[in-house]
């Protein structure tokens, strides 16, 4: 037997109902999932235009946080990435590399699945019980955000609803009993749409007495991925051992705090421990040669600047801050305004600007430094460091009274 929402109807309901202060309650939803680990086989399909991608692998997870995947590539080979947090390790073959952004599969769970799951830690004010697509239901607002609306199915305690003012952000659009049993469906589809992505999210009730997802379709711009679950385990997974990121997030933190307290010693004992780790992490050199600069170590600024561009020989921050240290020590400047040529080329803000026209005056080419710098000077704005603004009339000034003295 098939229960249909009438989605419009719905609609048409929710947004006529005013909208009053409701004295808080004390009834509170409970969690519609009791597991924080589970394994999966999972087909993942992306579709962008006329081009597409799958991959078939297993999918572990410990909530929520702890994440692994893997999959064969086209010769067999295999690729295992594993995350914690936005971290992330990929191992294949003999190699191992890092990221630092995320990975789509973990994020599409994390933001379509889970935070679904967690909905019953809001902070939940219970208005009324009612009957949504043929269920029972009880109805909530959120506290910090009167104009969100949350249905929750009595039975289940899976949100069957939700509306943010006018618009539905989750809905109910088909549950299936199976055959012969009709006091608990094992199948229930909803639909979301969200700033970051719209789809369908299909869930089973598992012969494990446990939701699961079996389909997460996520739609986004002109791009739809797909993922399909089956065999589902719960209370156990395959992630592994997630110590070398948890030392990454933590040594990056410190040394992100250290960095905000200007402890530059500390600073540099924690980017030094994440490039023991991860070499290829190009913000790390940018830290620890900041920090060497700031203990009057220009040497060691030097050198680490140059190491971080033999891996991107183009990064524009990196050039412009060895070309500057080069312009104060004096030393190789036709190297430097190269380097200060390069980027301005890639991005024309006031601080590369005015690195590149304080190089042009001491080659004396003050014509050319002048119209940089009063390019630099016409770029500041509200975020622009205060102390590079003033760096910049510093340089304009010198100009002008270089070309006062010709």
């Amino acid at each position: 037997m098939i229960r249909r929402a009438q989605l419009l109807v719905l609609l048409g309901l929710c947004m006529a109902l005013a909208w009053v202060n409701y004295p808080a309650q004390a009834k509170q939803p409970d969690a519609w999932i009791t597991y924080d680990r589970a394994i999966a086989d999972v087909t993942w399909v992306m579709e962008q235009g006329d081009h597409r991608t799958e991959l078939t692998g297993t999918f572990s997870l410990r909530a929520p946080d702890e994440f692994s995947f893997a999959y064969q590539e086209s010769n067999l080979s295999l690729r295992r990435i594993r995350a914690y947090r936005n971290f992330i390790v990929s191992q294949y073959q003999s190699q191992t590399s890092y990221g630092y952004r995320g990975y789509l599969l973990f994020e599409m769970w994390k933001r379509f699945f889970w935070s679904l799951t967690q909905i019953h830690q809001e902070p939940l004010v219970f208005v009324a019980a009612e009957r949504l697509a043929h269920r029972d239901v009880d109805r909530y607002y959120v506290e910090t955000d009167q104009h969100k609306v949350v249905w929750i199915d009595q039975q289940t305690n899976i949100p069957l609803m939700i509306m943010e003012g006018e618009r539905a952000t989750l809905s109910v659009t088909n549950y299936r009993f199976d055959s012969g049993d009709a006091e608990q469906y094992r199948y229930l589809e909803l639909e979301f749409n969200a700033e970051d992505g719209s789809g369908k999210l299909t869930l089973w009730w598992g012969d494990f007495a446990a939701w699961v997802p079996v389909e997460l379709v996520v739609r986004h711009e002109n791009t739809t991925s797909t993922l399909t679950f089956k065999n589902w385990e719960v209370h156990t997974d395959q992630v592994g051992d997630l110590s070398v990121l948890k030392t990454l997030e933590w040594e990056i933190s410190l040394g992100e705090t250290a960095y905000d307290l200007k402890q530059w010693e500390d600073m540099l004992k924690a980017f030094k421990t994440v490039l023991s780790i991860d070499p290829y992490y190009l913000p790390a050199y940018m830290y620890v040669s900041y920090g060497y600069y700031n203990q009057g170590n220009y040497l060691g600024a030097i050198e680490t600047l140059q190491q971080g561009l033999m891996l991107d020989p183009g990064q524009p921050h990196m050039l412009n801050n060895l070309a500057y240290i080069y312009m104060q020590r004096r030393v190789n400047l036709a190297e430097a305004v190269r380097m200060a040529e390069q980027a301005v080329a890639a991005s024309r803000i006031p601080a590369y600007l005015d690195t590149l026209g304080y190089g042009y005056y001491l080659l004396g080419q003050y014509d050319q430094a002048k119209e940089i710098l009063e390019e630099a000077l016409a770029a500041v704005d509200g975020s622009t460091n205060p102390e590079s603004a003033v760096e910049i009339q510093l340089h304009l000034e010198m100009v002008y009274h270089a070309l006062e003295g010709e």
